[in-house]
């Protein structure tokens, strides 16, 4: 979730193991943290959300609809980039601020230039990011 903002958990009273509830496996708690791609993440999300797929080609109309969705998930949830071989930390809001996504979400620039790439999303992050978006009746659109 976005640094210093409540959480939302939409999960059933019954997923939660602290509070004595049957919750589920570790594997799909762990599966849950995982770290998907974002330019995956902007497609799978931009399929939820308006129930068509992204043009295969990789067009600038393509491209910018990718960047588009990718701004509003940075809205919702944590962006991460890699810190290390085996350890990513998520962008701030000063980062986010005044940066731009680019290539297809490939590439955060941020307000000073940097280029900031293999960009994640974790997958229970893109769950609530769909139901958000949905939500909200979210609609992702380039004019020619």
């Amino acid at each position: 979730m976005r640094s210093g903002t409540q959480v939302l958990d939409l999960r059933p009273p019954e997923a939660d193991h602290a509070a004595g509830g049957r919750g589920g496996s570790l594997e799909s708690y762990s599966s849950e943290l995982q770290h998907i791609a974002l330019p995956t993440v902007a497609a799978q999300v931009f399929f939820a959300v308006m129930g068509q797929q992204v043009h295969g080609s990789r067009s600038e109309e393509t491209l910018a609809v990718l960047d588009d969705v990718a701004h509003a998930l940075s809205n919702i949830v944590d962006i991460y980039a890699p810190e290390s071989e085996t350890a990513f930390k998520a962008l701030s809001a000063l980062q986010l601020l005044g940066g731009q996504f680019e290539r297809g979400a490939m590439v955060f620039r941020t307000k000073d230039g940097t280029e900031l790439t293999r960009l994640t999303v974790q997958r229970g992050d893109m769950k609530l990011a769909i139901s958000v978006l949905k939500a909200a009746k979210a609609r992702f659109r380039r004019g020619p």
